[in-house]
């Protein structure tokens, strides 16, 4: 008997675990098109962000959330943000709600845009401990005045940003496509482009940078301040208004990148290493620098810290004093 139940508790305690573990995330589809909260039968996108954020159905039009959710937008489609949804003290407004748990959104190529005439606001706003995964959507025309994080900003939590695009986002201090502080940060093949502001700002924390491409954005292409470690892969800066990298402080890792037609008023066309006192540790390798400059010195890289760079092509670069 007391074998038998033995293996009744343990048929038990199997059962309970294979329950929790068959617990399922939530999937959130979106209507197309549709942003805002209204009791109309169609899922919107803030109503989905609230849902998977309090892991119910706060609103009745979406799908509860459960644990780390995914929140699906219709394929192709555009949500155009015309009102603040939210407000941080001292870092302005957010168009949708910030995000506080773990969600993915899978964009299905999607855009997430600032509409014309609307007030200042960035698209998302990431609060400490969040956890956001953009896959395959573009976010744009995030506008936040003279606040930084144009198009996101990231405090404290973990952002992966996959086959997206930050484009023509703007903010009035850095990080007009991203700013970046004290999080962990990945960007894999994504484009950031035509961002007013720099195109992504890293402070403290760290960021992995594989195969995406920083173009055309007015001021340094990523830059990095505020001692944070920077890994760069397979990645493209291209006709920067600044540096195409600047890493001002802290460590950064460079490879197998392309630095090309970037025009820094100041220093380092291509790459900016240390500024006022600071001297970052920056390694380069298989890296090309072609046809960057700068208005005072360092056509390609200008470096007051520690610079170690190997099989890395150098060419075409110039000094263009105004």
């Amino acid at each position: 008997m007391l074998r038998r139940s033995i293996s009744i508790v343990g048929l038990i305690a199997l059962l309970v675990v294979f329950t929790a573990s068959t617990v399922q995330a939530a999937t959130i589809n979106v209507a197309n098109g549709i942003v805002v909260v209204a009791a109309d039968g169609q899922c919107s996108l803030i109503e989905a962000i609230v849902n998977a954020n309090t892991d119910a159905a706060t609103h009745a039009d979406c799908p509860a959330g459960s644990g780390a959710d995914t929140i699906s937008l219709a394929t192709g489609s555009t949500y155009t943000l015309t009102a603040v949804d939210n407000t941080v003290v001292s870092l302005g407004g957010n168009g949708l709600p910030a995000i506080t748990s773990s969600i993915t959104i899978n964009g299905n190529g999607a855009t997430i845009t600032r509409g014309n005439g609307a007030p200042n606001f960035r698209i998302f706003y990431l609060d400490t401990g969040g956890n956001l995964t953009l896959n395959s959507v573009t976010v744009s025309k995030g506008d936040t005045g003279a606040y930084m994080g144009g198009g996101i900003y990231s405090n404290s939590a973990t952002l992966t940003i996959a086959n997206a695009t930050l484009s023509n986002n703007t903010a009035g201090g850095v990080g007009g496509g991203l700013h970046s502080v004290s999080s962990t940060l990945t960007v894999n093949n994504s484009t950031v482009t035509n961002n007013s502001g720099y195109g992504i700002a890293v402070t403290f924390g760290s960021a992995t940078v594989t195969g995406s491409t920083f173009s055309n954005n007015s001021g340094d292409g990523l830059v990095a301040h505020g001692d944070p470690t920077l890994t760069v892969a397979n990645s493209t800066f291209s006709n920067n208004g600044g540096s195409g990298l600047a890493v001002l402080s802290g460590t950064a890792t460079i490879t197998d990148s392309a630095f090309s037609n970037n025009h820094d008023t100041y220093n380092g066309g291509g790459l900016t290493i240390g500024t006022n006192g600071n001297a970052p540790v920056v390694t380069v390798t298989n890296s090309t620098f072609t046809g960057n400059s700068a208005n005072n010195m360092g056509g390609a890289i200008a470096s007051s810290g520690a610079l170690t760079i190997s099989n890395s092509t150098i060419s075409g670069n110039s000094v263009k004093a105004q």
